[in-house]
């Protein structure tokens, strides 16, 4: 079968850029015991909590699904098949900002508390604990409306992930050394039941065609 090595197409295909993308957690649980962070809290001005965790984001990693593997075996062979498939954690990291009960590291200590609470050594309820997420891909802010090559400022969702039952599983806070002036950061390991990616409109053409969101 003939295939083609090269194409001028090529260079007139966008490519999905790893800096424009968004993570937008449903909801951050919270105990009841330390209080709700509420907008007047976030100098970020997010509205709630897992507005201000979006907005303090820097990088994520994108859903990774493992087929585990079954095996029988027939006299001197064996078969393998699929069997009960695994999702990987996601890495997410934030900018931990000067900001008291609006940081990122409250937010998510808060978060952690509701899985487990170190002060009473008890386990919360996945049905508090756990929320949903989507992970948003975005087209590069300017689209061709097509023959006329006139182009709006409307930015594009070119990818879009449902992440169902997510909970923080590991907290990392971040070094300290008298050596640096780096901007603090934290790192959380997030769990998940299972991802979907949307697939019913995104046709790979000029501009994508998922909803705008601006």
């Amino acid at each position: 079968m003939a295939i083609s090595l090269s194409s001028s197409i090529s260079g007139k295909r966008e490519p999905k850029r790893a800096n424009r993308w968004v993570l937008k957690f449903e909801t951050v649980p919270y105990p009841t015991s330390a209080g709700n962070v509420v907008g007047g809290q976030l100098s970020n001005g997010a509205s709630d909590a897992a507005e201000s965790l979006a907005i303090d984001l820097i990088s994520a990693s994108r859903p990774t699904l493992n087929v585990n593997m079954g095996e029988i075996s027939r006299l001197n062979e064996k078969w393998k098949f699929a069997q009960n498939p695994t999702w990987e954690p996601i890495t997410v990291a934030f900018y931990d900002f000067d900001s008291g009960l609006g940081s990122a590291t409250q937010i998510v200590w808060r978060w952690m508390q509701t899985v487990y609470d170190v002060l009473n050594g008890t386990m919360g309820y996945a049905a508090v604990y756990k929320v949903d997420a989507s992970l948003i891909l975005l087209g590069p802010g300017q689209t061709s409306t097509g023959g006329t090559k006139e182009a709006s400022t409307n930015i594009e969702i070119i990818e879009a992930w449902d992440l169902f039952g997510c909970f923080p599983n590991n907290m990392s806070t971040g070094e300290l050394s008298y050596e640096s002036t780096d901007a603090l950061r934290i790192t959380v390991e997030i769990m998940f039941d299972y991802a979907n990616l949307h697939t019913g409109s995104d046709s790979g053409g000029a501009g994508g065609t998922w909803k705008n969101i601006g």
